[in-house]
């Protein structure tokens, strides 16, 4: 790649295992238009040198791609390396069970254009079931599940604009089609180095994950602009695994519970304050869910849940 023009665009996929739905992932990357403005930076972070091999020899020739390696395992490490390797203005972050809606690159390069300075843009990502969800669970899972449009969650606009003074972190989009500029990148490079901090990422052996929040702050803390846009378009492939109540505790708890750690990392309050917070903080979550649960706007099952993710965050406050 050395004497290449820089890219606008680099697309950034951390993988584990390099599962066969990345083989999907690489396709609607390829079938993109145009190609000559983007770069792929494929972070290996565990598959083994033959799936390298295999790898490369699909995209040579179709994009500037980089593949390297991150020996550390976990999404957080990864994405830092990811980030350290990519030379583009803006960040595509992706997963390896998503895929691209055809016109992606084309139509994140006509935003940004129009709406110059950009910090964060949030896609559209919609969920695609392997295997048809009950009707709560298509609302609930817009909160662990990695998708934001389905539900009573999904935007009601089809295009807007947060200028740097209005606060947008609550936009935050997830992980998979998470786009940030290279400032916004760098910023993170910079402040997020603690260990500790990035194994609060999802790992192989455990279903942590409060990265993308670490990551988006950024774009509030250098005070930049955020676009949503249904123009960009991100499928996430979920299996048959994760609509089952097991996986769904296990995810919801070690989620929350790496929420609740980042908040006690981030925040000076002090330990009896930290626990007085989180105290309040579950009490409050309790009294809300117990009356939408007696009210009828809650189902069993999302009660479970709900009340899974305040312990989770209790307890990764106060440990």
């Amino acid at each position: 790649m050395c004497g290449a023009p820089m890219p606008a665009v680099s697309l950034i996929i951390c993988s584990h295992n390099a599962p066969a739905s990345l083989d999907d992932t690489l396709t609607s990357i390829l079938e993109q238009c145009p190609l000559s403005t983007a770069e792929l930076v494929l972070v290996n972070n565990g598959f083994n040198e033959q799936r390298v091999d295999e790898l490369s020899t699909r995209l040579n020739g179709y994009i500037a791609f980089t593949i390297v390696s991150e020996p550390v395992p976990g999404l957080g490490f990864a994405r830092r390396r990811g980030f350290a390797e990519a030379r583009g203005d803006y960040f595509v972050l992706l997963d390896d069970d998503n895929t691209l809606a055809s016109g992606f690159i084309a139509s994140l390069l006509d935003i940004v254009e129009r709406y110059p300075g950009l910090g964060g843009l949030c896609p559209l990502v919609e969920p695609d079931w392997k295997v048809t969800p009950p009707e709560w669970l298509q609302d609930f899972g817009r909160l662990c599940l990695s998708y934001n449009a389905a539900g009573r969650f999904r935007p009601a606009f089809s295009e807007k604009y947060w200028a740097p003074e209005k606060d947008a972190t609550w936009l935050r989009p997830p992980g998979g089609g998470m786009i940030i500029s290279r400032k916004v990148a760098e910023y993170y490079l910079a402040v997020v180095r603690d260990p500790a901090r990035l194994a609060l990422a999802r790992r192989p052996d455990s279903l942590v994950g409060c990265e993308d929040e670490d990551i988006f702050a950024g774009v509030a803390k250098l005070r930049m602009g955020v676009v949503f846009s249904e123009q960009l378009k991100v499928f996430h492939h979920i299996s048959a695994i994760r609509v089952t109540m097991k996986y769904l505790t296990r995810l919801n708890y070690q989620m929350l519970h790496s929420y609740g750690t980042l908040y006690a990392m981030t925040h000076n309050d002090g330990a009896w304050r930290c626990f007085g917070g989180a105290l309040r903080c579950l009490e409050k979550s309790f009294v809300t869910l117990f009356v939408d649960f007696f009210q009828g706007k809650m189902r069993p099952q999302r009660l479970f849940l709900e009340m899974v993710r305040a312990v989770g965050y209790f307890v990764g406050r106060i440990s």
